[in-house]
């Protein structure tokens, strides 16, 4: 089994969190924040959703 490690996604920390190496890291994201339509916010959220995976809270 892989080791896991999740982390709060903050879309001022978007470059780090896609160059991150890490094997096994998940992000959390708060759903609130990216109920829009469109967007640079939710243009990283997609973004971040393609090579990571992430776990929604409300």
């Amino acid at each position: 089994m892989t080791p896991t490690a999740g982390l709060g996604f903050k879309p001022q920390h978007f470059s780090d969190a896609m160059a991150s190496p890490a094997v096994g890291l998940w992000f959390e994201v708060h759903a609130e924040n990216y109920m829009v339509d469109g967007g640079p916010r939710l243009a990283m959220l997609e973004e971040l959703r393609r090579d990571r995976p992430c776990h929604f809270t409300a």
